[in-house]
């Protein structure tokens, strides 16, 4: 892949929006909200094999960022049921390889990379402080919206 088609893949696949949040969506809102404001995008789906540790899928859409498709997988709060994260997960394993390249011309430089072993995991800070996370497992990846964290607290 050129240097030109990269910085026009950039431009179009992953443009979020200055402000916090991911695409139609805000952090909190509930899963009736999502599906609403994803004008018949996003639908309410539930996978078990997909919930994490501290949170779950009830919706899910697709996006069409660039030359990429993806399946947009909507995080929820376990307790409150409130928007947390947006993962993206490529329709075509491989794009996973031409998309680390995209996020860094989006976002810069990253501000923790670990690419040893099968594993790989790139982390950026949006201009809003929201995280954009990067994962490859083998053949396999996605990218992970998530709410800023709350610096304000202190400690450890």
């Amino acid at each position: 892949m050129t240097v030109k088609t990269i910085w026009a893949v950039a431009a179009c696949l992953l443009t979020m929006p200055a402000q916090a949040d991911w695409q139609y969506t805000r952090w909190g809102m509930t899963v009736d909200e999502v599906v609403g404001a994803s004008k018949g995008v996003a639908r309410r789906y539930t996978d078990l094999g997909k919930n994490g540790i501290d949170w779950k899928v009830l919706a899910a859409g697709n996006y069409i960022g660039g030359p990429y498709t993806f399946t947009s997988i909507f995080q929820f709060g376990l307790k409150d049921e409130r928007l947390t994260g947006v993962r993206l997960e490529p329709s075509n394993a491989d794009d996973c390889s031409q998309i680390p390249d995209s996020l860094r011309v989006n976002y810069g430089r990253p501000m923790k990379e670990d690419t040893s072993g099968p594993f790989k995991s790139i982390v950026w800070l949006s201009k809003s402080g929201d995280e954009v996370t990067f994962m490859r497992i083998n053949s396999n990846c996605h990218i992970l919206y998530e709410k800023a964290l709350n610096t304000a607290r202190g400690g450890l």
